[in-house]
């Protein structure tokens, strides 16, 4: 991996390792992976989560000093039902950076395009930082970055490369040029996985 710093949300990390809280046998088992991962940045799947007071949960595990909180909105079918959840968030202390899903099929996760872009202009309007959950459409990236700037890609030396291998290096291709100062963008043939580990 390369010696970069990821800017999300207007705050700098080390790691660009993203982890989540699902799917341990248990919350000393999360937060011991979490632990041991390395990562700055810890998802939280609010409507899958008890808050505080009301009984045990698993922000109790998170040292909130040491970790990002990224609550996420998985499970929200709507745009209504995002924007609830995202709302419920932050009065709940969780923040206002949060990663937006609106999912459009249940088989696949695709997200619901209109809903999504929907959700991610309202949240902007009121002061949200927002990760959208999209898939590989460029227009929509765009429409997307459009309504809600995050700088996703900014290394220490100032470059960022450039993927040009297929539709979905395509749409990363577009998010690493918006976040590079002019003059800076490298064109490189890269596979997607190795652009997100820059």
């Amino acid at each position: 991996m390369y010696d970069t710093s990821l800017w999300l949300g207007g705050k700098e990390y080390k790691s660009r390792l993203i982890v989540g809280t699902g799917k341990y046998p248990s919350f000393e088992n999360m937060r011991e992976a979490i632990e041991a991962s390395g990562a700055e940045i810890v998802t939280v799947a609010v409507r899958r989560v008890s808050l505080p007071g009301q009984g045990e949960s698993l922000l109790d595990y998170i040292d909130t000093k040491k970790y990002t909180l990224l609550p996420n909105t998985a499970g929200c079918y709507t745009a209504d039902e995002a924007l609830r959840t995202c709302y419920l968030a932050r009065e709940a202390g969780l923040g206002s950076f949060v990663k937006l899903e609106v999912i459009g099929d249940s088989r696949t996760l695709f997200p619901d395009a209109e809903g999504l872009l929907e959700a991610t202009r309202t949240l902007a309007r009121e002061g949200f930082s927002v990760l959208p959950y999209t898939n590989d459409d460029p227009v929509l990236a765009k429409k997307l970055e459009d309504a809600c700037p995050v700088d996703i890609f900014a290394a220490r030396d100032g470059n960022v490369d450039v993927v040009e291998e297929n539709l979905d290096e395509c749409v990363l291709c577009e998010l690493c040029i918006a976040a590079a100062p002019p003059g800076k963008v490298r064109g490189l043939k890269l596979y997607a996985g190795t652009a997100l580990e820059r």
